[in-house]
């Protein structure tokens, strides 16, 4: 506890000397930005989707490397604070640390209700600040890139037959040029898990438009996303999504309005998919975790547009490795709406030197306009990770190396920090 309130501490001191920007997300104002507008990505930690997994905004939420059984999660409550999270119990005891995903204080601000509709309730506070330092051809430039905010509610109905969830997720920072209230509401969703191995979602919620376009912005391995997930995907959708979770596969399912941030009623549907086989699944890990499968994003907006992808991941103790490539017929993600074609394919390896540090590195290559033969953008990323407690508490530094075809190369160092109580 001592240790852990020195941190806090320090986050304090470090975030008080810098300037917040109007963004719900971290956001990172790129000069070799291929099709991006907006940037706005929060902090996360690591690792792959798991469809049953505690998490925070309804997104894919990864678990770690498992040398351990499978056991049964037998209280919500006690998923809620940490101790028996089907991520957290699939972990290693040696990679335990990391798997947290529950707030600092999650055991004492959780609530259990004797009657009522509302069997108990969690309520969470996450924060994420990013600073920069960018070394560009006109000089060399030190800004705050932005926070997140964002109070949570997440809980359990009384309703034994049909175990249902809820969650709500709201962002107190508006963005820049955007309506407040259309941005407020993160996630709002109601989850349904009568179906064995299955979660069936209600409501707004992130869609799976790639694996890491569809992972929990407060997982993310780096302080930015790929520039596949930050251009085609990472975005929230209206609708409705299941969530299928087997020894040998899994999947993600969903139809959803078209519309971003509530700005039009039912533009048009949009389909969202992405499975992925497991070969490896019932081996207990003995020979680590293998995830290999495909994806299709599919929808109409004034126009219609669609996004393919294809993924691998491979897990092993320490060890993991991931690859995701897509391309687009136009599309309807984060950067905005456009009729532009474009594709991009991504590689990170991650090891744990020790059970709170990580060391990583990504290779990231983004083609904005297929139908230019120079429009190419690689990135070239090396991180550390610090998990102080988990997610809810971790310090993370990236140096990033961007080669562009049509503007000048920069350089960049990040160090940013998140905490969830």
């Amino acid at each position: 506890m001592k240790k852990l309130l020195i941190a806090l501490c320090m986050f304090l001191l470090f975030s008080s000397d810098c300037y917040a920007e109007d963004a719900i997300y971290l956001s990172i104002n790129d000069v070799d930005a291929p099709i991006q507008e907006n940037l706005e990505e929060p902090l996360g930690a690591n690792d792959k989707e798991d469809a049953n997994a505690f998490n925070l905004d309804g997104a894919i939420i990864p678990d770690i490397q498992s040398e351990q059984k499978e056991e049964e999660v037998t209280s919500f409550a006690d998923r809620l604070v940490g101790k028996n999270d089907e991520a957290y119990l699939k972990a290693s005891a040696e990679y335990k640390a990391m798997s947290y995903t529950g707030g600092i204080f999650s055991k004492e601000t959780f609530m259990e209700f004797e009657g009522g509709p509302i069997k108990n309730m969690q309520p969470f506070f996450v924060y994420g600040g990013n600073l920069s330092a960018n070394m560009l051809y006109d000089g060399y430039h030190t800004d705050y890139e932005g926070t997140s905010i964002d109070l949570a509610i997440k809980g359990e109905f009384r309703n034994e037959k049909l175990k249902t969830d809820y969650c709500f997720i709201f962002n107190m920072l508006p963005q820049h040029d955007k309506n407040f209230f259309q941005t407020m509401i993160r996630d709002d969703f109601i989850t349904i898990k009568a179906i064995p191995h299955h979660s069936i979602y209600l409501g707004s919620f992130r869609t799976p438009i790639g694996v890491e376009g569809g992972t929990s912005g407060y997982m993310v391995p780096f302080l930015r996303r790929s520039q596949i997930a930050r251009n085609l995907g990472s975005v929230r959708g209206v609708g409705t999504k299941i969530l299928g979770n087997y020894d040998l596969i899994e999947y993600n399912l969903g139809m959803t309005s078209s519309d971003r941030n509530f700005q039009k009623f039912l533009p048009g549907v949009e389909f969202n998919g992405l499975f992925s086989l497991k070969p490896l699944g019932k081996t207990n890990g003995q020979y680590g975790k293998l995830k290999f499968g495909g994806g299709l994003n599919a929808g109409h907006r004034e126009f219609d547009y669609t996004v393919i992808s294809a993924h691998l991941n491979y897990k092993y103790k320490g060890a993991q490795f991931d690859c995701e490539y897509a391309i687009s017929n136009g599309s309807n993600g984060l950067s905005g709406l456009t009729r532009t074609k474009a594709d991009g394919f991504n590689a990170t390896a991650s090891y744990y030197l020790t059970k709170k540090l990580q060391l990583l590195a990504r290779y990231d290559i983004f083609n904005s306009d297929r139908n230019l033969s120079s429009h190419h953008t690689s990135e070239y990323t090396a991180g550390l990770n610090y998990f102080i407690k988990g997610s809810a508490l971790k310090f993370m530094l990236n140096y990033v190396y961007s080669h562009s075809e049509f503007t000048k190369d920069s350089n960049k160092i990040l160090l940013g920090t998140q905490i969830i109580l």
